[in-house]
């Protein structure tokens, strides 16, 4: 385990894109699993990330702290590739 986190770590600190994807279809475990691992690269290594599902989120979940920030997959760009994309 520690050698993926120095894995990711290392291309966090080169990255200048990251992507953090969440299931098709996310619960609130999911969703704010991806919000709050965007929140934490965004702090620790000053990449602001993208946040995407697949599906629908339920709507009750649309009054969650930065809930703006997560974009259903048909909405994001892919123009540019992302240097880095992961899962939380």
């Amino acid at each position: 385990m520690k050698d993926k986190i120095k894995i990711l770590d290392e291309k966090l600190h080169s990255a200048k894109s990251v992507a953090i994807m969440a299931h098709k279809n996310p619960d609130g475990d999911a969703l704010c699993s991806v919000l709050a691992l965007g929140r934490l690269i965004e702090e620790n290594y000053g990449i602001k990330c993208v946040c995407i599902y697949d599906g629908n989120a339920p709507d009750y979940l649309d009054g969650i702290p930065l809930r703006n920030l997560a974009h259903c997959w048909g909405r994001v760009s892919f123009n540019k590739p992302f240097e880095v994309l992961t899962t939380p």
